[in-house]
Order: C-alpha cells, then sequence, then structure tokens
C-alpha cells in the first residue's frame, strides 16, 4: 500500500482514489455518504482508508456542507419573460428554505451552459436547476449520475439523463379521450414546445389542434408550421416608460398618466385559419 504523499504527511482524496482503482468522486461518495456507490466498493475504499490512516476532517466537512445553501439556475433564455417569471417561483420557494439563487443565462449555448454549470460545481452549489440549451445531449450530463451536485432538468425533456424532472402538460392534455381542439399558450416558446408534442403523437397542427402563442419571437415565423401568435412592442413599452418616469421626475406635481400599449394578432399557419384569411383579404 502506497505511503501518504500529501501535504504534511496527510493522506489526500486523490492518493485514495488511486490505491483503490476508484474515481475521486467514488472516495467522495463513500466519505459523504451520499449518491450511489455499490457495498462492495464502499467496503474497498474504506480500507484503504484505514491502510493509509485516513482521518476525515468532519469539522471541515461540516464548514463546506453549511457554504452549500446555494442552488444554481441555469436558464437556456432569460430574454424570454417565460424564463423570468420561472426563476422568480424558483427563487421563491429556494429563499423560503434557507437558499440562495445562482442564476445564469447561457443563450442556447452549450459551451456556455457547461462552463456555468461547472463554476457552480466548483463554488459548491447544492444543486443546479438546468433549463437545457437546445442541442443538449445526455453525455454532457454525465457527472449528474457520481456527483455531490442534486440535477434537476426543468421545461425541455433529455432523455438518457438520470435527473429529476420539470416540464409544460402538453402531453398528458393530448392523451386525454376528449382532447382539446386549440391551444392559446402563454408565449411563442410554450406555443412551440406544445406544437412538438401534437406532432410527436401524430397530430397535424393547424390542421388537427390549433395552437396561438403570445409575444410573436423571431422564432415563431420560422417554425413550421408557423405559429400564430399575438404581437408586442416590448421595446416600445421600455422607451414609453422611462420618459414617463423622466416627465414625473421633472414634473413631480403632474397628474399620473396611463399607457395601454396596442396589439396585433398575427394569423399564421397554425391556428388553421391562415389560408381562409389570404382569402378573405384577396
Amino acid at each position: 500500500m502506497p505511503q501518504p504523499k500529501g501535504a504534511k504527511g496527510k493522506v489526500t482524496i486523490i492518493e485514495i482514489a488511486d490505491a483503490a482503482g476508484v474515481s475521486k468522486s467514488t472516495v467522495s461518495l463513500v466519505l459523504t455518504g451520499r449518491g450511489s456507490v455499490r457495498p462492495e466498493t464502499r467496503q474497498h475504499v474504506l480500507q484503504t482508508m484505514r491502510s493509509l490512516g485516513y482521518v476525515y476532517n468532519r469539522g471541515a466537512a461540516n464548514l463546506r456542507n453549511a457554504q452549500s445553501r446555494i442552488v444554481g439556475l441555469v436558464l437556456n433564455d432569460l430574454s424570454n419573460p417565460f424564463f423570468a417569471e420561472f426563476a422568480i417561483g424558483v427563487e421563491k420557494v429556494l429563499q423560503m428554505a434557507g437558499y440562495v439563487a445562482f442564476m445564469a443565462n447561457t443563450a442556447e449555448s452549450v459551451v456556455r451552459q457547461e462552463q456555468v454549470m461547472q463554476m457552480m460545481r466548483e463554488h459548491g452549489a447544492g444543486g443546479v436547476i438546468l433549463c437545457p440549451a437546445l442541442d443538449t445531449r445526455a453525455e454532457h450530463l454525465d457527472w449528474a449520475e457520481s456527483a455531490e451536485t442534486a440535477l434537476l432538468v426543468a421545461i425541455r425533456r433529455l432523455p438518457g439523463v438520470e435527473a429529476s424532472l420539470v416540464v409544460p402538460a402538453m402531453s398528458a392534455v393530448l392523451a386525454l379521450s376528449d382532447r382539446p381542439t386549440a391551444v392559446v399558450c402563454y408565449n411563442d416558446v410554450v406555443a412551440i414546445g406544445a406544437m412538438l408534442a401534437a406532432a410527436r403523437r401524430g397530430l397535424v397542427v393547424g390542421r388537427d389542434i390549433a395552437i396561438v402563442g403570445f409575444d410573436d419571437t423571431s422564432e415563431a415565423r420560422h417554425v413550421s408550421p408557423a405559429l400564430t401568435t399575438i404581437a408586442i412592442d416590448p421595446v416600445g413599452l421600455g422607451e414609453r416608460a422611462a420618459a414617463m418616469l423622466l416627465d414625473r421626475i421633472t414634473n413631480p406635481s403632474a397628474k399620473p398618466d396611463v399607457f395601454v400599449g396596442s396589439v396585433d394578432l398575427i394569423i399564421r399557419e397554425s391556428c388553421g385559419a391562415y389560408h381562409r384569411a389570404l382569402s378573405a383579404a384577396g
């Protein structure tokens, strides 16, 4: 059995892993009692620790655990109002439980997603809630099977990933014996997800079921069939809000004003009325 090589003669987890022929994460799981380790592997690692004279510093471990009341929240598109609302709900529950949310936006980049999740794990996050970026594959999350950091996947399903899951209920709705013939969604992201769920059940959107979104994002016009949606002008609303606030600052005695922005119904193929609208317009 190799002799301790760590600083001041202390045995390190890496040395235990090398001596036992297992990974560092396996040794860590044995020490903390978390995760799934085969009984024979656990006994082998414990025997190796005893042979090397390893002493578990529980005081230091408790200190590390005290610092892990942080949960990473990795969002794929924070510019979308849906995910802003989702983050509010997450933070509300975490705050009540004494946890703090460490939030990051990947902007649909798998590379950025891997970077921020690695940083969160290195900083001792107790868990990560991940809204996966497009093109995320199961192998990107292989670490979840043995890591001490808990993982929950939200909004988008990732087949093959061993993690808890929170998604939209469209699949359950479509499975009803008396399924709806039309769906109006909170925003375009949810609507596009509903379209994918309908397609997986062999339904033709715009013929078998009508789907409408809200936002008129750039994706709405490029999906197939193109998404019927409600168009708003968030930039214009922001500009008007700033102008109205500045007016109140410079004229504090002025009467409060109210502005209601306009919206437009953009008819496309997903609602089934597109061709009828074209015929009427012609």
